[in-house]
């Protein structure tokens, strides 16, 4: 019984782990949502110099926001990404749990093993 308990666990286990990352990246993308946002209204307090306003200079200047904001967030400065990972990883954990836990009952050759 106790060897079935933890090939439940390892198969729990392997079933949070990308669930876990999912919600990692996407709390990531949250705070570079964020810092994209702070960048542009910052950008919209400074007067623009000649050049700036011109269709590449935007293009520019976009994707360098995109570049900054994405490191920004991976880097978790503000830590928004941790309120946000550490507020949803139970729910998501008990989930994911839960879903093994059906496919195991559900799987009748993992009863015989």
């Amino acid at each position: 019984m106790r060897i079935d308990g933890l090939l439940n666990d390892a198969k729990v286990a392997e079933r949070v782990e990308p669930d876990l990352r999912r919600l990692r990246k996407a709390a990531e993308g949250i705070e570079a949502m964020f810092f994209r946002d702070l960048l542009q209204a910052m950008r919209r307090s400074v007067p623009e110099s000649e050049g700036e306003n011109s269709f590449g200079g935007q293009v520019y200047r976009d994707l360098f926001d995109q570049a900054v904001s994405e490191a920004l967030g991976r880097s978790g400065s503000l830590g928004i990404a941790k309120v946000v990972y550490d507020s949803l990883a139970g729910s998501v954990a008990a989930q994911a749990k839960a879903r093994a836990l059906r496919e195991a009952a559900d799987d009748p050759a993992q009863g015989k093993s």
